[in-house]
């Protein structure tokens, strides 16, 4: 589906403010904002024989728990029956004047009415990646999505990001599975025996017996892997190994994941996360032929010593433009975490040596990038 590009707004949609970025996957079409990071993921629909396609789903505010209805419909009707009829050479700028009308509001009123037109084409990002902070929102904007699991892999893409970073930890039996924290909490995970330090237990005890908060299995790396790889386009995952021990199961993975990526011709690249100096210096100890390739928080020194493609950035720390354009000399792609502000996320993206950003923002980051480099009219 190619219903995608800047659009101006009138109506109810205004607080996303105008123009507005359209975005779309092959199943979904979002709507993203730089208003208070306001955002809507819309599942697709053709009806009345193929001539009509509706677009529903729930917008939200990204910085509060805030959220109503939306359904929209793309017109003129020409561009909905050849979106409807499949025809994968059809995209809005040869309909001028395309649009998306209908009405967005709380529960189940659509009384506000709602105009988009599209204006512009969007600025490709071929260069540039947005970056999922181990899931595609975070606990202030709650979307039902939990972090860590297949199911935000699959979301990542409807919410701007082409990489999404998994947190890694071992089980008992030593599988690497996507969690965060060292031992379980109920603020993250539920069941009746999910208690205490995650490495006490072996994959199948913690399988059937915890479940994410909301409701989500608890995956293992494996899955997530699987799952990005079959059944998305996203380019890759980080895998960010929380202990030194999960080093060498992470690369395994990640070095055949790789190399069936090589063998499809296709861009992608699983790369073992490196965030601390144990996890550097066991990185270290692999053989250099059979690394699959990492992201380094340590030292920019770090990542060309590893051969790490990527040198992430903690902006906390501060803005290090003359280090990122030496990281890019060297062909080291460099991006800042974890960004959410939009001042922040303007001022990263200034700075032409920045390869990307991780983030809980996906959909304010993907509007500013658009509305920043050369996609406003």
């Amino acid at each position: 589906m190619q219903v995608a590009g800047l659009a101006s707004v009138t109506g109810f949609a205004n607080p996303f403010g105008s123009p507005m970025v359209v975005h779309a996957t092959t199943k979904q079409v979002s709507l993203f904002g730089s208003e208070q990071a306001w955002y809507a993921i819309l599942d697709a629909g053709c009806l009345d024989g193929g001539t009509r396609l509706v677009l529903e789903g729930v917008w939200r505010h990204g910085n509060q728990d805030d959220s109503g209805l939306a359904r929209l419909d793309v017109l003129p009707v020409t561009l909905a029956t050849a979106l409807c009829a499949g025809r994968t050479d059809v995209d809005v700028a040869r309909f001028p004047g395309a649009r998306l009308e209908g009405g967005m509001g709380k529960g189940t009123s659509f009384a506000s009415a709602t105009e988009l037109e599209f204006v512009a084409p969007l600025v490709p990002m071929d260069d540039f990646l947005v970056g999922a902070h181990h899931g595609v929102c975070d606990d202030t904007a709650n979307c039902g999505i939990p972090s860590n699991s297949v199911e935000a892999v699959l979301a990542a893409e409807a919410y701007g990001f082409q990489g999404v970073e998994v947190d890694a930890r071992l089980t008992k039996d030593g599988v690497p599975i996507a969690y965060h924290d060292a031992s379980f909490t109920a603020k993250v995970t539920k069941g009746t025996y999910c208690v205490g330090s995650l490495a006490d237990y072996p994959l199948s005890v913690i399988q059937a017996n915890c479940q994410l908060h909301d409701g989500a299995r608890i995956a293992t790396i494996e899955d997530t892997l699987k799952a990005g790889y079959d059944e998305t386009r996203l380019r890759g995952l980080w895998l960010d190994a929380k202990v030194p021990e999960a080093i060498a199961p992470l690369n395994e993975l990640a070095r055949r994941y790789n190399e069936r990526a090589r063998t499809d011709g296709r861009r992608f690249k699983a790369l073992v996360g490196l965030p601390t100096p144990e996890t550097f210096d066991e990185y270290m100890k692999i053989d250099p032929a059979s690394r699959a390739g990492c992201i380094t928080e340590e030292e920019l020194e770090d990542a060309e010593a590893a051969g790490c493609e990527v040198w992430a950035v903690q902006l906390a720390r501060g803005f290090a433009p003359n280090r990122l354009a030496e990281a890019k000399s060297k062909g080291i792609k460099s991006l800042y975490w974890t960004v959410n502000r939009r001042e922040l996320v303007d001022e990263s993206l200034a700075d032409p040596s920045l390869g990307g950003l991780l983030t809980d923002r996906g959909p304010l980051v993907f509007n500013r990038y658009q509305l920043l480099h050369g996609g406003v009219p």
